[in-house]
């Protein structure tokens, strides 16, 4: 180490020493507060899933809430946004969208001894009623989309009320991964705002 990299060292643990040790113990206080906030959804998070990733986005943006309702350069609009981007994530970990297909049906569901292996079963499904029309009057540019071939589903059954059923899933996916993509947007248009 020269002469002039000793004399920079010294320095750095000078100014450290003189303006930056002060706040040590405020920084270690925070950083326990931290690890306490943190600790349950940490607890909970497990690889295998993305819904861990969204529920520790949910809670820093919570805390993001907290901390801008308390600032005194917070406005009504970042309040909103947060809040809008939090119920975002909560309608994907519930499958507000993905899933609303089966509000406008009920299925009895039941099993059938598989032929091939004794032990196993075959899951069957019977449409009581549907109303799947209603939903794809009140998504029709989706359902359009899913007529021209969108979606993840892409079976093609005989059978009318099967294939309705499947467009109605993929207009129901269709429909989450916009709300998706809105979520993402925003964040990505309003995190740099929310820097107090």
């Amino acid at each position: 180490m020269s002469k002039d990299e000793k004399v920079s060292v010294l320095k750095r643990i000078y100014f450290w020493v003189r303006w930056e040790s002060r706040y040590l113990p405020r920084d270690i206080a925070k950083g326990i507060r931290n690890l306490w906030y943190w600790f349950p959804v940490i607890w909970k998070d497990r690889s295998w899933s993305n819904e861990y990733i969204f529920e520790i986005l949910k809670h820093k943006l919570q805390d993001q809430i907290k901390f801008v309702d308390k600032s005194e350069f917070s406005d009504k609009t970042s309040l909103s946004k947060l809040k809008t981007c939090i119920k975002l994530i909560e309608s994907h970990q519930e499958g507000t969208y993905m899933l609303e297909y089966t509000d406008y049906s009920e299925e009895k569901l039941y099993s059938i001894p598989s032929e091939d292996e004794p032990i196993t079963y075959q899951l069957h499904s019977q449409v009581l009623w549907e109303k799947y029309d209603d939903l794809f009057k009140k998504y029709p540019l989706i359902y359009k989309r899913v007529l021209n071939g969108e979606g993840i589903f892409i079976a093609k059954f005989d059978e009318e009320s099967k294939q309705k059923r499947l467009n109605a899933m993929n207009v129901c996916y269709i429909n989450q991964q916009r709300a998706d993509a809105l979520l993402f947007k925003m964040l990505h248009k309003y995190i740099p705002q929310w820097n107090y």
